[in-house]
C-alpha cells in the first residue's frame, strides 16, 4: 500500500493509536497515523540524523562536548541512540518509551543498537522518574522528545514531572526539550515551567521552517552562546559530526518570559514606611 509518499511496510493499530512504517527511495520513516514524520533514517547510512530537530537537539554539545550519561525521553525510531552508538560509543545512554509497539518497531525496523550500554525502558516516562532505580540519575544530558499523534504531551509543561528531571540530572546536566510552535499554549506554559523548575541560563532554538523549538535549560553550567569557547567547540564539532553547530549557536536566544510574567515578578511600591533621620 502507498502512503505518504511511499510504500508502507508495516502498520498497526494498538491502544495509543496508529503507528506506520513507511520506506521511500533513501528513506523509512515512522508515522502515527498522520504524514508528519515522527523518525527517520536513510537505508544506506543509519547513523545519520535525517530530520532537522534531532539535529538541533545536539545543539547542547557545544556546551558539553563529552557527557558520560544520557537519557532519552521518547524512543520513536530510535535516531538519536544510532546516532551515539556510532559517534560516542562510551555514552551510557537510557531510553524511555510509553508504547511497546514503538520500541518493537525501533528494534525490527530502524536498527536499535543492541548494546550493554543502550537501555531501553518500557515504561511512562513521569512514573520512570518516580520509580527508577538509583543508578538512573547523574545525567548529563537529558533529550525530552515525548509526542504522540497529537503531538507534544503536556506532561512536558507539569512542574512535579520537571523537577524530578532536574534530580535525576548531574551537577553539570543540560536539558534539550523538543516543544512545538504550533501549540502555543502549551509551548508558553512548558517554557515558564522550565524556567520556573531549573532557574538557570535557559536558550530557544527554533528550528526553521519546521514548526519545533528546542529549549536548552541548566540549573549550574552556563549556556553562554557568545562565550568565545563556545564559537570554538561548535567549530571542532562541526569537524567531527558533519553538523552545522555553528548555526545552532547563532540561532539560540536567551529566554524572556512574558510582558505579564515580569510585571508580576516585581517588587510592589505600595505604601512605603519612610524612615526618620
Amino acid at each position: 500500500m502507498m502512503k505518504y509518499g511511499g510504500e508502507v511496510v508495516f502498520r498497526t493499530d494498538g491502544p495509543h493509536g496508529p503507528l506506520e512504517i513507511v520506506d521511500e527511495q533513501l528513506t523509512r520513516s515512522l508515522h502515527f497515523g498522520d504524514p508528519t514524520r515522527q523518525s527517520s533514517m536513510l537505508h544506506a547510512h543509519p547513523a545519520v540524523l535525517v530530520l532537522p530537530y534531532t539535529q538541533y537537539m545536539l545543539a547542547t554539545l557545544v556546551f558539553d562536548p563529552a557527557p558520560r550519561r544520557v537519557l532519552l525521553l521518547g524512543l520513536g525510531g530510535a535516531s538519536l541512540p544510532r546516532f551515539f552508538a556510532h559517534q560516542f560509543p562510551m555514552v551510557t545512554l537510557d531510553a524511555v518509551e510509553l508504547r511497546d509497539d514503538v520500541i518493537v518497531a525501533a528494534r525490527r525496523f530502524f536498527g536499535l543498537p543492541e548494546s550493554p550500554r543502550i537501555t531501553v525502558h518500557h515504561d511512562d516516562c513521569a512514573r520512570f522518574l518516580a520509580d527508577a532505580a538509583p543508578d538512573h540519575r547523574d545525567y548529563d544530558l537529558v533529550l525530552m522528545d515525548i509526542y504522540d499523534e497529537r503531538g507534544i504531551v503536556p506532561l512536558v509543561g507539569d512542574r512535579g514531572f520537571l523537577e524530578q528531571l532536574a534530580e535525576r540530572m548531574s551537577a553539570g546536566g543540560i536539558l534539550a526539550g523538543n516543544l512545538s510552535q504550533l501549540q502555543r499554549p502549551l509551548l508558553r506554559a512548558s517554557l515558564r515551567a522550565i524556567r520556573d523548575t531549573f532557574g538557570g541560563d535557559m536558550l530557544r532554538l527554533p528550528v526553521p521552517d519546521k514548526g519545533n523549538e528546542i529549549v536548552l535549560a541548566a540549573t549550574h553550567t552556563a549556556l553562554d552562546p557568545a562565550a568565545p569557547d563556545a564559537a570554538r567547540r561548535a567549530a571542532a564539532l562541526k569537524d567531527r559530526l558533519g553538523l552545522d553547530f555553528p548555526a545552532f549557536l547563532g540561532g539560540m536566544v536567551a529566554y524572556r518570559p512574558p510582558l505579564l510574567d515580569r510585571i508580576k515578578g516585581r517588587p510592589r511600591k505600595g505604601n512605603r514606611r519612610r524612615t526618620m533621620k
